[in-house]
């Protein structure tokens, strides 16, 4: 059972189980602190709230995996709210925009630079970033799992 890599993020799986879902985006599991897939799924025992089914709560989407330790997470409404001036003036920057959705279509230097800008640290390495979903609004949010040396 080996992934197929379709530009990211979407992912296929071949022999995935009954229930497993088909619509090419990568799951996070929070409970596992894994992606969701094929040979985990049965120990993640809820049902995948699919981006197709659930567009505004669906479950978390992985968009990023260097497969790197992390030694810290940042959110990056956090990081707006704590330093709204210094996070749009950077994302105008960097992005071409200021604002906090649309960070999957981002290339992954463009993130890293971000972030290392952001905190001020060239020690920063991007391993993971995940998506979620506000659960009352439905507005997009991003966790940034990252390493420093700072940490």
């Amino acid at each position: 059972m080996f992934p197929i890599f379709v530009d990211r993020p979407l992912v296929f799986y071949t022999d995935a189980p009954l229930g497993f879902p088909s619509d090419g985006y990568q799951y996070w599991s929070d409970s596992l602190n894994t992606a969701i897939t094929p040979t985990n799924f049965e120990k993640h025992n809820k049902e995948i709230k699919t981006k197709t089914k659930y567009p505004l709560s669906h479950d978390p989407i992985l968009w990023i995996d260097k497969d790197r330790k992390a030694n810290s997470s940042e959110y990056n409404d956090r990081m707006w709210q704590q330093k709204h001036d210094q996070y749009s003036s950077l994302a105008l920057k960097i992005f071409g925009n200021a604002g906090q959705t649309g960070l999957e279509r981002q290339p992954f230097n463009k993130l890293q630079q971000f972030l290392q800008q952001f905190y001020d640290d060239s020690t920063i390495r991007l391993a993971r970033m995940i998506e979620y979903r506000h659960c009352i609004t439905g507005f997009p949010y991003y966790r940034f799992d990252i390493w420093s040396e700072k940490s």
